[in-house]
């Protein structure tokens, strides 16, 4: 059961932004070598700190900080502004794949590496544009994605390359925090560490809240959907055994309001998707976090992807809320542009909420 504040309680409002900034620095490169997850890392992200310092909030939330020599420097930039700060584990990046191939066959050892740049910029490619190849269709057509990385992991002992890639910054002091893995993965990500971390965060004027950061698996695949759907009622799961108001801050990688899974995933959460508490015309206002073929975006320009016609843009970017009343909710792109106006500086586009804790024995008015 989830306790809102007692009337004698003071609350303020919560002032929350949500970004997945695709940060892979150095997990995303083999040796000194770039692939196509890398784009600018080290500029992007000092110029997003630079914005949050600009506009600060009382609580961030950030999705893909991967490397840890990132994670690092942004926390000591913006630690004047979020002195408390939390993250999930890391793990050394594509490097540690190639590490564990090149001990079995190091006369190969080149090879490998080639090849694995190679197979990263093709997958990084296509994650921007739908690949209609006919020997890549052929391939995921007869051999399930799921499976070969689950052969390829048992039989090479492939290790995990990346972490959940969660860190999470505050104005208020976090007084727990711990990280729960997602024992549900597929696809791919059998070899990520995904989970969510959880932080109980303490408001200097009193009335404690937990926040829940974390990152579902992505794609459509069977495989896939049903992890999500394992991983969502591990997050109720948490959400149900707080003791205080709850807000989760996710990017779902499931499409809202249009798809079967967003309602499903809503109806089991139980919680206010508060970007469509308050702007309930989703054709009017469909809030888009995520536009694969923005002209902006920045993995356009770095990969060559000049559209993707059969990719529509997406809100998967979300924040849920229980125990709070929502007053205001926004996608932020326009800020996060970078200094040129060439391109934003992430993928996808962050939301930012204002949260008011609702008093016990008082309504909501929405």
């Amino acid at each position: 059961m989830i306790l809102s504040l007692t009337s004698g309680a003071q609350s303020s409002a919560v002032s929350v932004n949500l970004h997945n900034v695709h940060l892979f620095g150095r997990t995303g490169m083999i040796g000194e070598r770039e692939t196509g997850l890398v784009y600018k890392d080290e500029f992007r992200a000092d110029q997003i700190c630079r914005r949050y310092q600009k506009r600060p909030r009382k609580v961030i939330g950030f999705n893909e900080v991967w490397d840890d020599l990132l994670a690092s420097d942004m926390i000591q930039s913006l630690k004047p502004t979020y002195p408390y700060a939390v993250r999930s584990p890391s793990a050394r990046g594509i490097q540690e794949i190639l590490d564990v191939l090149k001990k079995r066959w190091p006369r190969s050892s080149g090879l490998i590496a080639e090849r694995t740049s190679d197979i990263v910029d093709y997958l990084a490619k296509s994650h921007y544009h739908a690949d209609a190849s006919f020997w890549w269709s052929a391939v995921r057509y007869c051999v399930k994605e799921d499976w070969l990385i689950w052969a390829l992991e048992h039989s090479l002992k492939l290790p995990q390359f990346l972490g959940a890639g969660l860190l999470l910054l505050s104005q208020y002091p976090i007084v727990s925090s711990e990280f729960i893995p997602y024992p549900a993965k597929a696809d791919l990500e059998r070899l990520i560490g995904k989970g969510i971390l959880k932080a109980v965060i303490q408001p200097p004027e009193g009335g404690r809240f937990v926040v829940l950061l974390t990152h579902l698996q992505e794609g459509n695949s069977p495989e896939a959907v049903e992890a999500r759907r394992r991983q969502v009622l591990q997050l109720k799961k948490e959400k149900a055994a707080s003791l205080y108001p709850v807000i989760v801050i996710m990017d779902s990688n499931i499409r809202a309001d249009t798809t079967a899974e967003y309602f499903r995933t809503k109806n089991r959460l139980d919680m206010d998707d508060v970007f469509r508490i308050l702007h309930p015309d989703a054709r009017a206002e469909p809030g888009y976090t995520y536009e694969h073929c923005n002209s902006k975006n920045p993995y356009s320009a770095k990969l060559g992807v000049r559209s993707a016609p059969d990719q529509e843009p997406q809100r998967i970017d979300m924040i849920y809320s229980q125990g709070f009343r929502p007053v205001f909710c926004r996608v932020a792109a326009e800020e996060f542009i970078s200094d040129d106006g060439d391109y934003f500086l992430a993928d996808h586009h962050a939301v930012s909420a204002t949260l008011v804790p609702i008093l016990e024995g008082a309504e909501s008015p929405v």
